[in-house]
Formats: C-alpha cells, structure tokens, sequence
C-alpha cells in the first residue's frame, strides 16, 4: 500500500468534530462538529492538502429553546452540493459552496422535535433515508427535499438505550 505521509500542516476544526466528508469532485471537504454544531468547509489543493476554511452559518433553533446545535453527518449531493444533518435541531441543511462566494444556506428541512437526524442514504433515484437516533426512525426526502414521512426503523417499540448509527441501502436499494 506504500507509506503514509502528511500533506501540509493539520487545520483546526471546532469543538467534537465526528464527520469528514469529501467532494466527489475532490474540490472540497466538510467537517460536521458535534460539540459545537460548526459545519466548516476546507477546499482541498490539487495534492488533497488542506485550503482555505469557510464556515458554515450557525443553527438557530427552530423552537425558542436552548437547545445546542449537534451538526454531525454530510452528504455529498455533488455540483458543490451537501446535505448536513443537525441532531440538536432536528433538521436537515442544504448548503452550496463555492471557493468564490464560500459556503451557502440553501434549504432547511424541519423534522419532527427530538427526532435525532443522524446519518444519510441516498438512492440512485434522488431519494434521501435519513435515520434519526433519539425517535429511532427513517426520515423519507423526496428529490426536492421535501419530508414525505417518518417511518419506525423496526417493527418492535424501541427498547431504551437504542439508538440507530448508520443507514445504507443494499446494492439493488430494496
């Protein structure tokens, strides 16, 4: 596999980044921070060394409580496009970026309160699985992003303590 070595200098980051996900491009990454909610954007150098840092506009929580934002996942849409799930807002973030006008609000989908949004799937079709790990359910985004419903991740209640990690689809997304 040959040997590993460091390109440039390591970049901070905020507090309890937990998610690093690649531009499919390779023109950029984002760090989702769990500690602090910070989505920041590193664009990437022609070798993948670290740029530039962008961050994203802060949560601000949808209902006048305070609650902390707990970005913690990305996904890459591609054409400068991602989607970040927030678990302390129960809600899912469209971004756009671009090294000349830097990281961009798009959208903001509201999921149910106390839903958890934690990790994606997304099918060749442009649908998008979101599962959530406090109401231990799928959230269904139609292509335009728009919720199409929650539905439980298992036909038994959840029992306490259970909280989904990951979501994929298998190889013929059925």
């Amino acid at each position: 596999y040959g040997s590993l070595r460091a390109l440039g200098q390591a970049a901070p980051a905020s507090l309890g980044p937990c998610h690093v996900a690649v531009d499919p491009a390779g023109a950029f990454l984002v760090v989702s921070c769990w500690g602090d909610g910070s989505v920041l954007v590193f664009e990437l150098g022609p070798d993948g060394s670290l740029g530039r840092r962008h961050d994203a506009p802060a949560s601000v929580e949808p209902h006048g409580e305070q609650r902390q934002s707990r970005a913690h996942s990305c996904l890459m849409l591609g054409d400068g496009r991602m989607l970040t799930a927030d678990m302390g807002h129960d809600r899912v973030r469209l971004w756009h970026f671009t090294r000349a006008r830097g990281i961009e609000s798009q959208a903001t989908v509201e999921l149910p309160r106390g839903s958890g949004p934690r990790h994606f799937a997304r099918s060749s079709t442009g649908i998008v699985y979101v599962d959530t790990e406090v109401s231990s359910e799928v959230a269904v985004l139609g292509r335009s992003l728009e919720l199409q419903g929650m539905f439980p991740i298992s036909a038994t209640a959840p029992r306490p303590g259970d909280a989904p990690a990951e979501i994929c689809l298998d190889a013929t997304e059925r």
